[in-house]
C-alpha cells in the first residue's frame, strides 16, 4: 500500500504540474462554468508584511477582475482601510485604533490587459498614505500592528462584490479572490531562548542562564540592546516595562553555527547571565516575598537604526522565569536515596508488562557510578541517583543485558532522565516501529519525600516514538522500598 501511494503521489504531482501552465489560458472557460453569475477580483501578488526601518514602507497588491464578459462588466474598485494598533511596548493603543476608511478608488481606466487580456491593476500605498488615511502619524506604528485591506468590486450593472458575498470557491483555491488583505508591521527579528531557568523558593533563588539567538530578516537590522526585568503575580499579565540590568551590542554577540559547524545564516548568539541577587534586586522583592506560581520576567529589546526598539512582552522576546516551591536533596548530603531498593511495579509498562521485575532488588548509587555497558563513569549531580536494571525482564530474564539509568530527584518528583540508556536511549525491544524510546514523565514523575528516602517512586514516559502504539501513551511507575 506504501508503494501504491508513492506511486499515486508522483503521478498526480506530474499531472499538477503539467496543468499549473493551462491554468490561467483557461480560467475564462473556468469562471465560465462556475461563476456565471458573479465576478472576481483575483489576488496575484501582496505584501503580507511591512518591515520597519528597513526597505521600503508600503502595502502593494497586484488585482486581476474577471467576469463573465472577460473584464468588460469591470466599473470601479473601492479599496478601504482598517489600522489595529497590536503593539504592546510603542504605540498608542488605547486611542489609535480605526474603523474602516476609504483609501481609494481605482476606475477601470487604471486597469490594464494582462497576460490573457484580463485587466489587471497594481496598487501601491506608501506609510504616510495609509496613517494619512486612518487619521494617525507614523511614529506610531509598531511591531505587531496591521493594517487590514477590504477590496470592493463594482460592475457596470451595480452588482457589488466583496468578502461578504463571495463564496468559499471565490475567495480561495482557484480563483483566490478573498477581497481582502492583512499586512503586519514586523521588526524583521526572530529570537531563539535556549535556557530553562526557575526560581526556586525551597532553595533560595535561582541564577538566570541562556543562550539568546537573534535571526534578522536583512542584514544589520539592529546595533545595540537592553534587558528589563519585571515581575508578575500568579494569575496576572505583565505589561510593565521593568528595570533594565544590562546593554549590549551587536560586537558581543558571535556567529550561529548548526551542529555541522556551518554558519546559520543572518543569525547571531550570546550568553546572557544574572545571579539571582541581580533580579531580586530588579525587582525589589526578597525570597519571602514571592510566591509559587509568580514569575520574573526576562524582556529583550533590540535598536534598529531607526532608533525603534524592537521587543515585547511576549515570546519569543521575553523569557519566564517561574516561581515554585521544589525540595531538593541536600548538596551535602550523598548519602541519601542509596543503597538497595525493592521493586513493586505501580502503573504497568507496556502491554501490561513490569518494568523492570517484581521484587527486584537494585542498587542506588550517588557517585562512583560506571556504565554497566561501556565502562565509562557516569556524572551524577545532586539530585541524580543512578542504578542498573533489566528492562521489560517479563519477557525473558537476562534477554536483555543490565543497563544503567539515572534517576532525576527533581520538584517532589522523580523521572528517569532522557538519553540514560535504554530510558531516552535504545531498548533493544520494538513492535513495528523503531526501537522502544523513553522520556521524563509529561507530569513530573513519581513522588518522593526528600526527608524519607525509604521510599519512592519513579514515573517515566514510555515509547515516545510510538513503536507499539500511540507515542507517549503509556506513563509507567515504579515503587522502590529500602532494604
Amino acid at each position: 500500500m506504501k508503494t501504491m501511494l508513492k506511486y499515486f503521489f508522483v503521478g498526480a504531482l506530474a499531472l499538477f504540474l503539467g496543468s499549473c501552465e493551462d491554468d490561467e489560458e483557461n480560467i475564462t472557460v473556468t469562471l465560465q462554468d462556475n461563476i456565471e453569475r458573479g465576478a472576481v477580483l483575483r489576488t496575484i501578488d501582496f505584501s503580507d508584511e511591512m518591515l520597519l526601518c528597513a526597505g521600503p514602507l508600503e502595502f502593494s497588491m497586484e488585482l486581476e477582475e474577471q467576469d463573465i464578459e472577460e473584464g468588460a462588466l469591470l466599473d470601479n474598485v473601492n479599496v478601504y482601510v482598517t489600522f489595529t494598533d497590536n503593539s504592546d511596548i510603542a504605540g498608542n493603543t488605547a486611542a489609535f485604533n480605526t474603523g474602516e476608511v476609504l483609501l481609494d478608488n481605482v476606475t477601470a481606466a487604471e486597469f490594464a490587459p494582462g497576460p490573457f487580456g484580463l485587466p489587471r491593476v497594481t496598487l501601491t500605498y506608501s506609510l504616510d498614505e495609509l496613517v494619512a488615511a486612518v487619521g494617525g502619524s507614523s511614529d506610531e506604528i509598531y511591531v505587531g500592528d496591521t493594517f487590514l485591506f477590504r477590496e470592493e468590486l463594482i460592475l457596470t450593472d451595480g452588482r457589488i462584490f466583496s468578502v461578504d458575498n463571495a463564496g468559499g470557491i471565490i475567495t480561495g483555491g482557484f480563483f483566490n479572490s478573498p477581497f481582502q488583505h492583512v499586512q503586519t508591521v514586523t521588526g524583521g527579528l526572530d529570537l531563539a531562548i535556549d535556557g530553562v531557568n526557575s526560581v526556586n523558593i525551597a532553595s533560595g533563588g535561582g541564577d538566570y542562564e541562556a543562550t539568546i539567538q537573534v535571526t534578522e530578516a536583512a542584514p544589520d537590522l539592529w546595533a545595540d540592546g537592553e534587558v528589563f526585568v519585571s515581575y508578575s503575580v500568579a494569575g496576572s499579565e505583565d505589561n510593565s516595562e521593568g528595570v533594565s540590568v544590562a546593554t549590549f551590542t551587536r560586537a558581543d554577540f558571535t556567529q550561529s553555527v548548526d551542529d555541522d559547524g556551518n554558519d546559520i545564516a543572518n543569525t547571531l548568539e550570546n550568553d546572557f547571565m544574572f545571579d539571582f541577587a541581580t533580579l531580586s534586586g530588579a525587582v525589589g522583592l526578597s525570597i519571602s516575598d514571592m510566591a509559587e506560581g509568580d514569575a520574573i520576567n526576562i524582556r529583550y529589546s533590540f535598536n534598529n537604526s531607526c532608533g525603534q526598539a524592537i521587543s515585547s512582552f511576549d515570546e519569543p522576546f521575553t523569557d519566564v522565569m517561574p516561581v515554585i516551591n521544589c525540595p531538593v536533596l541536600p548538596l551535602s548530603d550523598l548519602s541519601t536515596f542509596v543503597g538497595t531498593y525493592v521493586t513493586t511495579q505501580i502503573a504497568p509498562t507496556i502491554f501490561g508488562y513490569t518494568t523492570f521485575g517484581d521484587g527486584v532488588e537494585v542498587t542506588f548509587v550517588s557517585e562512583g557510578a560506571v556504565d554497566i555497558l561501556s565502562g565509562d563513569p557516569v556524572t551524577l549531580t545532586a539530585t541524580q541517583r543512578a542504578f542498573d536494571a533489566n528492562y521489560l525482564n517479563d519477557l525473558g530474564p537476562g534477554s536483555v543485558p543490565l543497563q544503567t539509568y539515572i534517576a532525576d530527584f527533581n520538584c517532589q518528583n522523580v523521572t528517569l532522565v532522557e538519553d540514560a540508556a535504554p530510558i531516552g536511549n535504545f531498548t533493544g525491544w520494538q513492535c513495528s516501529g523503531p526501537s522502544i524510546f523513553g522520556a521524563p514523565d509529561p507530569a513530573g514523575g513519581g513522588p518522593f519525600d526528600v526527608d524519607d528516602d525509604t521510599m519512592f517512586t519513579i514515573a517515566f514516559a514510555e515509547d515516545v516514538l510510538g513503536s507499539c502504539g500511540d507515542p507517549l501513551s503509556n506513563i509507567a511507575s515504579i515503587q522502590f522500598d529500602k532494604q
